[in-house]
């Protein structure tokens, strides 16, 4: 590293410095959002399961949902 040395303390306390790597440590309270709250807090398509969406309703529901999981 260029002759230098620089300890793993020293590395986390830079992290700790860096206000985008606060989430890492510490509570960190965040406006607007849930944890594992998805989208728009809804159950996809009104409440149906994805196996009892038609075909047009379970695209729709994925094309506005990219990151959903069908369980």
């Amino acid at each position: 590293m260029g002759g230098e040395s620089v300890t793993l303390a020293a590395r986390i306390e830079a992290l700790k410095k860096d206000p985008t790597a606060d989430f890492m440590f510490g509570a960190v309270t965040r406006e607007g959002w849930k944890p594992g709250e998805g989208g728009d807090g809804q159950k996809p398509s009104g409440g149906k399961k994805p196996a009892e969406m038609s075909y047009a309703e379970l695209a729709e529901y994925l094309a506005a949902n990219p990151d959903a999981k069908l369980d």
